[in-house]
């Protein structure tokens, strides 16, 4: 390694920091407590990089499986809900030896409109209360 000599103004402060580096090490010049300095802050630097980057990708890999448990506790939800009712209509189709049914582009009874006024007053309740609580 090819060595280069510089004059460099340096504070009282970061003199006497480099010479008490310099008197631990045991080393014989300024220049190596200098070269040692640098060589040690490089290294730093690398591992203080490395140590951001992991903090913040296991923060946004925590928030984001957060979200996702919440969104996959709502999926099977209302998977669940749409299999009790696939039950329950076709435990009522046996029994009423249903042959054909209506479907809802050629009419909608009374109760289907009641039941669908109150799941979308729901989720739009759920909404409000999520976006406040967001607040």
């Amino acid at each position: 390694m090819a060595r280069n000599k510089k004059m460099f103004v340096i504070s009282d402060e970061n003199l006497g920091y480099l010479k008490q580096v310099k008197e631990s090490k045991n080393l014989k010049y300024d220049s190596e407590a200098l070269e040692l300095i640098i060589r040690e802050h490089k290294e730093n630097s690398d591992l203080t990089r490395d140590a951001v980057i992991e903090i913040i990708s296991e923060n946004i890999a925590n928030k984001i499986d957060i979200k996702l448990s919440k969104i996959l506790k709502a999926s099977n939800h209302s998977d669940k809900n749409s299999q009790i009712l696939i039950e329950l209509l076709n435990g009522m189709f046996f029994k009423n030896e249903y042959k054909a049914i209506v479907t809802t582009s050629e009419d909608k009874c009374m109760g289907l409109i009641m039941a669908e006024k109150e799941v979308n007053d729901r989720i739009t309740k759920n909404r409000v209360r999520t976006l406040d609580e967001q607040w």
